[in-house]
């Protein structure tokens, strides 16, 4: 039994730590090392953290100053000596079999990478939904892609549903200071397999925590989706994708653009952001065929008028709370 990584970034999740830590502790795969790293939480983290430790000898306990998501997922890929690695956020929590079914599909299709879907759960940890591939059981790289801006995308661009043969981190590290880490690094991810192995289950409880970094007022940190949109059709440009793939990416950042547009003007009220986003649609209005009916029509009406558009979707967003 080879060994696998399982990292596990804290931060004021003392709320949720010990049900995480009990989910990865009773894997019925043993062969594990956990590694916490806190990342300057200010809470009793650390506490639940040394408890655990003196429970469970393969657990690893670091401490660094607060540094975020990203930073803290670094710290735990330097210090991680297994054969795979898996992310845990400690908000979330995982099923017995989630490591043992992840490895044993790697070994079986002889892959880099295999993934799982997950259960959307409240903060309470009643289930709101499920998400997982029904039928599919190897991906090959370019449909993967291609499904992960078509109907695939919760379940793809995700780092922690996942679990990777460790050289795939030989040279990818998660970007600092930013959010919507996993997009500036799926691609990158993706590209240095040939396919995915797809486990047909959900086995990861994904909980929609008010206070995650999601789970935060609207703010102009979640801008930094546009870079990693914009940084990821540049890799694919450069790297001679499929133009279907590349389109298709591009489709997608446009409706990404859309929304972003709605919320900043509506959270942020930046005159001078809220027109660098209208002009990137434009831009890309004039200089891309899309193909998708529907968006054509939304972007052409903000084409328009930006204001005109805006308003029709607050008004729409009104109708539908009182329905």
């Amino acid at each position: 039994m080879e060994k696998v990584s399982i990292i596990v970034p804290i931060y004021n999740v003392e709320k949720y730590l010990k049900e995480c830590l009990d989910s990865i502790i009773n894997q019925t795969y043993k062969n594990i090392e956990i590694l916490l790293i806190n990342d300057g939480s200010p809470d009793n983290s650390k506490k639940i953290m040394e408890y655990y430790k003196k429970k469970d000898d393969r657990i690893l306990c670091y401490y660094k100053e607060n540094g975020g998501l990203s930073d803290a997922r670094n710290f735990g890929l330097d210090k991680a000596t297994g054969n795979y690695i898996t992310f845990v956020d400690s908000d979330d929590y995982i099923d017995r079999n989630y490591i043992e079914k992840l490895y044993n599909q790697i070994k079986k299709d002889n892959s880099k990478i295999s993934q799982c879907g997950f259960y959307d759960i409240t903060d309470k940890g009643n289930i709101l939904k499920s998400t997982f591939y029904k039928t599919i059981k190897k991906i090959n790289k370019l449909d993967y892609i291609y499904q992960t801006y078509d109907k695939y995308n919760g379940e793809n661009v995700v780092t922690w549903n996942k679990m990777y043969d460790k050289s795939i981190f030989d040279d990818i590290r998660f970007p600092y200071g930013k959010i919507h880490e996993d997009e500036f690094v799926i691609h990158k991810i993706i590209d240095k397999v040939d396919f995915i192995s797809i486990v047909n289950e959900p086995l990861y409880y994904y909980r929609k925590n008010e206070n995650s970094i999601m789970g935060k007022k609207y703010s102009i940190k979640r801008l930094d989706i546009i870079d990693a949109f914009e940084i990821k059709i540049k890799f694919y440009e450069e790297n001679n994708y499929d133009i279907l793939i590349i389109n298709k990416v591009k489709e997608f950042y446009i409706e990404i653009l859309l929304t972003t547009y709605i919320n900043s003007r509506k959270y942020i009220s930046n005159k001078k952001i809220n027109k660098n986003i209208a002009n990137k649609i434009k831009f890309l209005r004039k200089n891309f065929k899309i193909s998708n009916r529907k968006l054509r029509i939304k972007i052409s009406m903000f084409y328009i008028s930006p204001t005109l558009y805006y308003n029709i979707i607050q008004l729409r967003k009104k109708i539908e709370r009182k329905k």
